[in-house]
């Protein structure tokens, strides 16, 4: 009986040793990859729906459209409700269309000198951080 006790207890202190070491890594691994996706769906965006979207005449005529693709399998009071935004994106459309021929100042069009000081105060961050992370040396 007192040896279940001895066993339960060492599987209570590997558990929470493992829980104290993994801890620390999946808040890191979670981090990077949220940085990770943030960087890439904003190189996609730019990249490759802005011009799609561009190419079919700006934001207000791809909403036409997929409002008419819903509409053609609704009916009744939703049906109007749609068709009712659908005459109004269809109006808009000629404003949005001038208003997206210009493009929008991204984070590419930021300095160079600008964005190596960003890099620079976040590689010092990192360090920082390494560093409160080390062990404080042989005791």
């Amino acid at each position: 009986m007192a040896s279940g006790q001895g066993n339960e207890r060492k599987d209570s202190f590997a558990r929470s040793v493992t829980r104290g070491v993994l801890r620390p890594i999946a808040a890191s691994a979670a981090a990077g990859a949220t940085a990770y996706l943030t960087r890439k769906s904003t190189e996609v965006l730019r990249d490759k729906v802005a011009p799609k979207v561009r190419e079919k005449g700006g934001a207000g005529a791809v909403a036409k459209e997929a409002a008419d693709k819903v509409s053609e399998r609704l009916s009744g009071r939703p049906a109007e409700a749609l068709s009712a935004l659908r005459d109004r994106l269809g109006q808009a459309t000629p404003g949005l269309k001038q208003q997206t021929s210009t493009p929008a100042r991204s984070v590419a069009a930021k300095p160079d000198a600008e964005r190596e000081r960003q890099r620079r105060e976040r590689q010092k961050r990192r360090e920082e951080r390494q560093r409160a992370l080390e062990p404080a040396g042989p005791t």
